[in-house]
């Protein structure tokens, strides 16, 4: 004899059990389909910005990296310049060198002949225009080569101020080269692509 249970089923309570499970899935269906739909806005407008935010960092780094090749090619003319100038100045210092090696003689002619005739007796040491003329000669010669020294010096000061120029350029030369290496083949380099792809959610 068949006894029937309350965990067995009819036609119909078996028809509504179907129904409501079709309707639980389909409005599960329809939730995951719009979360589907929120998560690939979300991954669009993210990848968006990111390939935003990646040109822009891009175009950066291309408008530093054109700053500081613009600054080196400064640096280069100056470091020219500069070189140019180091060149003429160890020129003037060699002329003028030169220049009071060359009035060592005149001078020592004048010193002699005014000791020669410093030593005439008596009336003899006159101090007669030739006299005057080489006390004046001795003492123009001796204020030529103190002009000439003190231009030296001076012209010294500004070579060795002149070279340390060259050596802050040429440093500052190599840390703009360096710079310019970073950003554009360490920076750049890497940066050729677009680091992500947009990959479509798959859909059902």
């Amino acid at each position: 004899m068949y006894i029937f249970s309350f965990r067995n089923s009819d036609p119909q309570t078996w028809m509504q059990h179907s129904n409501t499970n079709i309707k639980r899935s389909q409005a599960e269906r329809a939730k995951s389909a719009t979360l589907r739909k929120e998560l690939e806005a979300m991954w669009s407008a993210c990848v968006n910005d990111m390939w935003t935010q990646f040109n822009r960092v891009n175009t950066s780094i291309s408008d530093r990296r054109h700053e500081y090749e613009e600054a080196r090619s400064r640096a280069q003319q100056n470091l020219s310049r500069v070189m140019t100038e180091i060149v003429d100045m160890e020129k003037n210092i060699d002329l003028l060198n030169k220049a009071m090696r060359d009035l060592q003689a005149p001078l020592q002619v004048a010193q002699t002949r005014l000791r020669t005739r410093l030593g005439r007796p008596k009336v003899e040491l006159c101090h007669d225009p030739a006299h005057q003329r080489l006390l004046y000669e001795t003492v123009e010669i001796q204020q030529t080569i103190q002009e000439l020294n003190s231009k030296l010096l001076q012209a010294e000061n500004v070579l060795q101020e002149l070279l340390e120029t060259r050596a802050r350029l040429q440093q500052d030369l190599e840390v703009k080269s360096n710079s310019i290496f970073v950003d554009r083949e360490r920076c750049l380099g890497i940066r050729k692509s677009f680091p992500m792809s947009f990959v479509r959610l798959i859909t059902y």
